[in-house]
């Protein structure tokens, strides 16, 4: 069904100066006659195109964006923006003005979503469209427990593509604790990781196998799962263990329609992988930058897997990607409406448009299939709490990210709220994607 498809969406990244003079033209473009007519003394006040389409007398007010909850249940996140400095910046870099500490704002940016705080306010009439990160609709991000329930759903899907299932269990449910108890039995050496629900950062985390486990998961309380550990992974990168952070945009549910940043991160292990089976939750079950895991940029094992290819044949990133890019595809848009409700529905109730950022955990087996182990609801945008010595890295693969999502989300909030539902509306929204996310795998 799948096999194994082209990168068709993929692209090169594009110089700065080429992203900001697309964009500057999509969205000055629909003013362009007016402004013409203003004279060039007006004229001569713009910067540059997008500036001047964004933020300057040549065309509309200002977008503004807020960037502090409205509701939170630790004081201390009150005033916090999340992702810090890098999306400060980006706002600030784009023109936009904020952060907005009311309700006069067209972008609102959280680390988790408000829609049920929203619902209680009156929110005053804005002239595009208000534009919200976070949907509130696929539960499996950031929900272990509805995660494990929507990929067995798709277990016929999986199994048609050149994928690898980790094989995952509810334990609240008796039926699956009972098919999890007993393949646990039939393989005592197969480890299994034990996970809570909702816990992030790997905490809570165990790794154990065979009677240890039974007995380690009769000590965990309600909301608790069980994921089979891949014992066989992809170990020609450096001989250690390792998995992909990939960053995911999705600007709609209905349609369908997400794309799949180019760039990336790596975590792997400081400790080489225990040729004698023993596996630890330092060496072996990690999330991120730590004593013990380093951060790489994706294109670190891109080239390892091309050095040894010859120049006429497939580039193995590319299959590995492409790879990659179909086992999303699936994951976000097939079976939505079965695990999560109709969006329309959602939708039609919101005064507002919505888009999710999520960061994917992908791990690779021995044959680069790849195995998707969870999807986060935050991706943490941050980059200035890992240490200097991995802010430039960081930086180099969260700035261009969030500046061109930014740039969508202008061109989305400049479109009039009627315009939405039409298929001329629908060309606009895939022009607007095309022209902002440069950087970008369309997956539909």
């Amino acid at each position: 069904m799948f096999g194994d498809p082209g990168v068709a969406g993929a692209r090169p990244r594009q110089p700065q100066w080429f992203v900001a003079a697309a964009i500057g033209f999509a969205i000055f473009a629909a003013a362009a006659v007016g402004a013409a007519d203003e004279g060039s003394e007006q004229g001569a006040s713009c910067p540059s195109a997008f500036a001047g389409a964004l933020g300057s007398p040549c065309a509309e007010a200002p977008l503004r964006w807020r960037g502090f909850p409205y509701r939170v249940t630790n004081p201390r996140f009150k005033r916090s923006i999340y992702g810090g400095s890098v999306v400060r910046d980006a706002f600030a870099a784009l023109g936009y003005e904020g952060p907005e500490e009311g309700e006069e704002w067209d972008i609102l940016w959280t680390h988790k979503p408000q829609k049920r705080f929203l619902d209680d306010l009156v929110l005053p009439p804005r002239p595009g469209r208000r534009v919200v990160n976070h949907c509130d609709y696929y539960a499996a991000a950031g929900n272990k427990c509805r995660f494990t329930r929507h990929m067995r759903g798709l277990a016929a899907e999986l199994a048609q593509g050149p994928f690898r299932d980790l094989p995952s269990f509810e334990l609240d449910k008796p039926a699956e604790l009972a098919a999890w108890r007993k393949l646990v039995e039939q393989n005592p050496d197969q480890h299994w990781l034990l996970k809570p629900c909702f816990a992030g950062n790997s905490n809570g985390i165990v790794i154990k196998k065979g009677q240890a486990l039974i007995e380690e998961q009769r000590t965990f309380g309600k909301g608790t799962i069980a994921q089979e550990y891949l014992e066989q992974p992809f170990m020609g990168f450096g001989a250690r263990k390792f998995h992909l952070r990939l960053y995911v945009v999705v600007t709609r549910w209905a349609p369908f329609a997400a794309f799949f940043y180019d760039g990336g991160l790596i975590f792997r292990s400081r400790h080489e992988h225990a040729d004698d089976g023993t596996r630890d939750q330092a060496r072996d079950a990690f999330s991120g930058i730590s004593k013990s895991v380093e951060a790489l940029p994706l294109e670190a094992l891109w080239a390892v897997l091309d050095a040894g290819a010859a120049a006429s044949s497939e580039r193995p990133s590319a299959k590995t990607r492409a790879r990659i890019a179909e086992l999303l595809r699936v994951v976000l848009s097939t079976r939505a409406e079965a695990s999560f409700g109709v969006f329309h529905k959602l939708a039609a109730k919101r005064p507002y448009s919505c888009f999710d950022i999520f960061g994917a955990d992908v791990l690779l087996d021995e044959e680069l299939r790849p195995a998707l182990m969870e999807i986060n609801i935050g991706p943490n945008m941050w980059v200035d709490d890992r240490g200097a010595q991995h802010k430039a890295l960081l930086l180099a693969e969260k700035q261009p990210l969030m500046e061109q999502v930014l740039r969508w989300a202008a061109l989305r909030a400049r479109r009039a709220p009627g315009e939405a539902g039409s298929a001329e509306a629908l060309a606009a929204e895939v022009a607007d994607e095309d022209a902002a996310l440069v950087n970008f795998t369309r997956l539909a």
